[in-house]
């Protein structure tokens, strides 16, 4: 658990992009989100937070994978 948070709160202060499986939401999902509040200013672009949710879509953002601008050809289809 000390390992991960660690891990998680270096990795922000230095600026870069994480995927966090949160098997427990939201307590892995809060602390990376109040830590990238309080270290805005390790990025060059302010960076998005985003959650998927596949237990509880309700809470989720959303996203269309089959989204016209996402499909440049047939073979993305």
């Amino acid at each position: 658990y000390c390992v991960i948070n660690q891990f998680i709160n270096q990795q922000i202060e230095k600026g870069y992009a994480a995927y966090i499986y949160d098997f427990k939401f939201p307590d892995l999902s809060t602390i990376a989100y109040n830590h990238l509040l309080n270290h805005l200013e390790g990025y060059k672009v302010q960076p998005k937070f985003y959650v998927i949710n596949f237990d509880d879509p309700s809470r989720s953002h959303r996203c269309n994978p089959l989204n016209q601008k996402f499909m440049t050809d047939i073979y993305d289809a």
